[in-house]
């Protein structure tokens, strides 16, 4: 077992795959509290980062239950997840050729930019549905937009979170790529 930043990295074993632990408290964000037998909170985790001692939040169990309503057929018919997949593989395209850094789209942070797109720009064909999110992101208002757990903005300067500067720079070299496929 090593030390990461942010969990404890766990060697794959004979009877094992490699894991990352992450050593992490409760955290509950309040909506009330009128005494112990009368409170709501959105439950998220929080924990320490090793090297700067950064104490970051998040909401793991919203983030997952949010993705699993944006996918149901009701609101993307299915489209969402898969078209996550499809910016994932896209971007990690430009990285492997050289056109933009690897640090630049982290994976959280491109399905949360993607989860703000409105659901009826998802489906038809994974044509349409790259083109009709990708179209609709190069002319959104980024700054408002949330991370997939509704707790968190996805825009808002610290370290843990994503910059507006990536996100367009990402936006705009998916375009190209689009452009000259």
């Amino acid at each position: 077992m090593s030390e990461g930043n942010k969990a404890l990295k766990v060697a794959r074993g004979s009877n094992r795959l490699p894991a990352d632990v992450v050593v992490c408290l409760q955290h509950r964000k309040y909506q009330r509290f009128r005494s112990k037998s009368d409170q709501r909170y959105i439950e998220g985790i929080s924990f320490y980062t090793i090297k700067e001692n950064r104490r970051i939040i998040n909401f793991p169990k919203p983030h997952y239950d949010n993705g699993v309503q944006k996918n149901k057929d009701d609101r993307t018919n299915g489209w969402y997840k898969p078209t996550v997949r499809i910016f994932k593989n896209a971007r990690t395209y430009l990285v492997n050729h050289d056109v933009i850094l690897e640090d630049l789209a982290p994976s959280y942070f491109l399905e949360c930019l993607i989860y703000n797109v409105p659901d009826e720009k998802f489906g038809g064909s994974y044509q349409d549905a790259f083109w009709d999110v990708l179209d609709w992101l190069s002319e959104a208002d980024l700054e408002s937009f949330l991370c997939q757990n509704e707790q968190l903005p996805l825009f808002d300067g610290t370290d843990e979170q994503w910059s507006v500067g990536n996100a367009q720079l990402l936006i705009e070299e998916l375009i190209h790529l689009w452009d000259n496929w």
